[in-house]
């Protein structure tokens, strides 16, 4: 009976994590001294053509965390809120992690974090758009 018992429980937790998608990270961008990526696979959909997607920005160099001097990170994943169709986002999570990889660093935005304009050229200009491209992709295809 234990043998059956183990057997199921096994079967059932590969099962489970079979189903759970990994994160799945694309380079978007390259430069001499940082790398964004996004992550395909974690999107989160809101009303019309909104969404939330994630970004990994790994640094070539750690850099002091804000507020804390004595603590260095070496990569950052934002969770940024788009509106696509207005061009408007929220950032509304920043987490920061040192160079093996643990969370040294988090900062959440507030529920009424107004929204702000993207700018035509900025760096969040380039993110909207792989942003909003990955939320349509979802939308159609969910």
């Amino acid at each position: 009976m234990r043998v059956m018992t183990c057997a199921f429980l096994s079967f059932m937790f590969f099962s489970f994590t079979a189903f759970q998608e990994k994160d799945r990270w694309q380079r978007i961008y390259s430069f001499d001294d940082a790398a964004v990526d996004l992550n395909t696979s974690s999107v989160i959909l809101g009303a019309d053509y909104t969404g939330r997607v994630q970004f990994r920005i790994s640094l070539s160099k750690p850099e002091p965390a804000p507020g804390n001097k004595s603590v260095k990170y070496k990569s950052v994943i934002q969770t940024i809120e788009f509106r696509c169709p207005e061009r408007l986002y929220r950032v509304i999570e920043v987490k920061r992690f040192d160079s093996k990889g643990n969370q040294v660093d988090t900062d959440e935005a507030k529920p009424t974090e107004e929204w702000s304009a993207v700018k035509s050229g900025s760096m969040m200009s380039k993110l909207l758009t792989h942003g909003c491209e990955l939320i349509y992709e979802k939308k159609k295809k969910p």
